[in-house]
């Protein structure tokens, strides 16, 4: 919607009924300003107490995924898309030198994960799976996801003002002006996102050959007398299906990155 407000169209679809129309932009702000002040709530809450022990996968928290380098790889990208649309409405003439695009780059770096081995944990001499490390693998695809989606709007509005630009330089051709820096930034910004999108999906391609190669007999769900071969045997049925469903991770996520890194490469001014 921002984007094709950039290009002219105006007030588009996006409004409640019965209310005051409102620009798309000015609707992005204010989800933003939302999206920042249930941040700040989220992370003044304490852990509430468990009355249950659950062993496997803990809880996934909003506080833990919209902080850090997440909420803040989201929010540059919107003041990106923020510096564009006024560029839209002032022109390329009053283009100030910002560092939006530095700071989308170093959150974005951020949100990889260096130590693939981190799927593991060793727990009194036994390997046990740490699903800590797929969550935050899961949770930079997504935040990966968002950034791809409003670096598309960001695109658009620039390729806007980029057609402008050659327009003007076709009618003065004696100026031979070289095109604006911020075009170059742009397209460097989106080979920094790609980069960064490979490396996920190099890490997450590794998942299944990591868990594979693992001896499944030797790891424990909890510490179990020897003797009792059936809860043995339960182990090794959980821990199997544990495996599947780290296979079927494995390949849905990288079949989202895969998807985003193709729509990465259409983003080129």
């Amino acid at each position: 919607m921002v984007g094709q407000e950039m290009a002219g169209v105006g007030v588009v679809n996006g409004n409640e009924e019965n209310t005051e129309k409102k620009s798309p932009l000015k609707l992005l702000q204010q989800r933003a300003k939302d999206l920042q002040n249930c941040v700040q709530q989220c992370q003044g809450h304490k852990q509430p107490n468990q009355y249950h022990v659950v062993q496997g996968p803990s809880r996934t928290r909003l506080a833990e995924f919209v902080s850090g380098p997440h909420i803040t790889a989201v929010t540059s990208v919107i003041d990106c898309i923020e510096y564009v649309y006024s560029l839209s409405q002032s022109g390329l003439d009053e283009c100030p030198d910002v560092k939006v695009w530095a700071l989308v780059k170093d959150s974005t770096q951020k949100l990889v994960l260096k130590d693939v081995q981190g799927l593991l944990k060793d727990c009194d001499g036994k390997r046990q799976l740490d699903s800590l490390a797929l969550e935050q693998l899961v949770a930079s695809v997504e935040s990966i996801s968002y950034i791809t989606i409003m670096l598309g709007v960001c695109s658009k509005g620039l390729k806007i003002l980029k057609n402008d630009w050659l327009k003007k330089f076709k009618k003065n051709k004696a100026s031979h002006n070289s095109q604006p820096e911020i075009f170059d930034k742009f397209n460097q910004l989106i080979l920094d996102v790609s980069a960064s999108t490979k490396e996920l999906h190099q890490i997450a391609s590794c998942l299944d050959p990591v868990f594979s190669s693992l001896d499944i007999a030797s790891l424990r769900l909890a510490d179990i007398p020897d003797e009792e071969q059936i809860q043995r045997e339960a182990e090794r049925l959980v821990w199997t299906k544990v495996e599947s469903s780290v296979q079927q991770s494995s390949g849905e996520i990288c079949e989202v990155l895969h998807h985003k890194q193709f729509y990465l490469n259409t983003l080129m001014l």
